[in-house]
């Protein structure tokens, strides 16, 4: 890892044991009798609306980073979000300290991954970077989980809240004292309209907080929904306009556009580990290993872990290339493998008709996402930096983060279909009409052809439109 590197990996891990460590404990907290005490369909609700805020929020990062503070400063500004907000539900201002958390989150986000772009690759390729960058961070995906249930356990539940401010503080120490490139936006806003946007804000904060204690969490999920599907159309239509003036930038970003709807796909599957997936594991899945019980939660670090042990496999296919030269390959097999994995759930869920069954379902579950998530996470961001043109590449990122949400989205209010759906129907049609959705990627989706040297080569953006007469 490069001395420049560095710390940009430990601020993006420190970020992510923050999010899995709260991902792991908000809602036991929130329905526990020495916690706030929320039924759990609330608590299950709040959840719901801070990840899906956290993502939103990418979007708002891209555009201070590109037009307001430059990338350095947006993700340090994030980081302290992080850790006020850690430190405010440590202190029980649960509702300000997830605030502070999301927005943090998505400051953060998508500014290390335009620094991450900005590094001097040498004989290193960009999706090289993003891979060593974007599986290290998976050691805090296991991390994470694991101190803040321990500390939960052993210390109280401030200890756990408190836990990532510290190590937040650590990795911003880092993160400031190191060779990270300094500019400020490639795009800045001009005075009168920073101004404009300053008082703005500020009147929403006064807003928030003056409405904060009188709203219901209904209508605020309900508000948070619609913005979530419209926002990544919006920002999409925002960044046309942005590049209407250079034709090849307009036809990348139409072609990029195919690939993140192919990826809000993927997440569609992934968002809902946490419900389907850890339910499973608590009521169909044998966990019993010599007489110990081992925790449906700890079951959640597989993911994470089998995609640690792929990343070698990952890197020595990609070896020669670090972007392929049609990327929609790679996307369609990514859903490929996603919606497998919801059929191999069906199938389970088929045999656990009988009684548990073994863990192996799970692991092999979890191990055809982890092949997906290689692909679009890491390939994902090189594909969007590498189209970006200058000055907006936190933006595309942004927009990136943007059509994960919405694939999150879908994919929590598609769960509610159980309620009417046989587990194992619903997991199957789910996982179908994802790999169908990366068939229509090939078939109907434009192909971005991407040459060995390096550059895209624009000869072929639009050969799947030809294909569609």
């Amino acid at each position: 890892m490069t001395g420049r590197l560095g710390p940009l990996f430990v601020l993006d891990m420190c970020e992510r044991f923050s999010f899995f460590g709260l991902a792991a404990t908000l809602v036991l907290y929130l329905v526990a009798a020495d916690g706030p005490g929320l039924p759990a369909g609330q608590a299950a609700a709040v959840f719901g609306a801070y990840v899906s805020l956290s993502f939103l929020s990418g979007g708002l990062g891209g555009w201070v980073a590109d037009r307001l503070l430059g990338p350095r400063a947006t993700a340090l500004t994030g980081g302290l979000l992080i850790a006020a907000g850690h430190l405010l539900l440590a202190t029980v201002a649960v509702y300000p300290g997830l605030l502070c958390i999301a927005v943090g989150t998505g400051l953060v986000k998508p500014a290390t991954a335009a620094l991450v772009a900005e590094l001097p690759s040498g004989r290193t390729h960009t999706a090289s970077l993003y891979s060593v960058f974007y599986v290290s961070i998976q050691f805090s995906a296991i991390a994470g989980p694991l101190v803040a249930g321990l500390a939960a356990d052993r210390a109280g539940w401030a200890v756990a809240f408190a836990a990532p401010a510290v190590v937040m503080a650590v990795g911003l120490a880092v993160f400031a004292t190191g060779p990270v490139p300094s500019h400020g936006p490639l795009r800045p806003l001009p005075a009168a309209a920073r101004r404009r946007l300053a008082w703005s804000a500020a009147g929403l904060g006064v807003l928030l907080v003056a409405a904060g204690s009188r709203l219901s969490i209904t209508p605020v999920l309900i508000g948070l929904g619609l913005v979530t599907v419209a926002a990544p159309f919006v920002d999409l239509r925002l960044l046309r306009r942005a590049v209407a003036d250079d034709p090849v930038a307009g036809r990348r970003l139409a072609a990029l556009a195919w690939l993140l709807g192919a990826s809000a796909a993927y997440w569609l599957i992934f968002a809902q580990g946490s419900s389907a997936l850890a339910l499973f594991a608590r009521d169909h899945t044998d966990r019993t290993i010599s007489g110990f019980t081992v925790p449906a939660a700890w079951l959640q670090a597989l993911h994470p872990a089998l995609v640690l042990l792929l990343a070698p496999v990952y890197a020595l296919v990609r070896r020669r290339r670090d972007i392929p030269r049609r990327p929609a390959r790679s996307f369609a097999a990514a859903l490929a493998a996603g919606g497998a994995s919801f059929v191999l759930l069906a199938v389970a869920q088929r045999q656990a008709a009988t009684g548990p069954v073994s863990a192996g379902w799970l692991c092999g579950v979890y191990l055809l996402q982890a092949a997906g998530e290689l692909v679009v996470g890491p390939l994902g961001l090189a594909i969007t930096a590498r189209l970006a043109p200058p000055g907006l590449t936190a933006r595309y990122l942004g927009l990136y983060g943007l059509f994960a949400a919405l694939g999150a989205l879908v994919g929590n209010r598609l769960y509610l279909l159980t309620s009417v759906l046989e587990p194992e129907i619903y997991f199957a049609g789910c996982g179908l009409a994802v790999v169908l959705a990366g068939v229509a990627l090939l078939v109907a989706g434009p192909d971005l052809s991407i040459p060995t040297s390096g550059g895209i080569d624009e000869r072929n953006v639009y050969a799947g439109a030809d294909r569609r007469g």
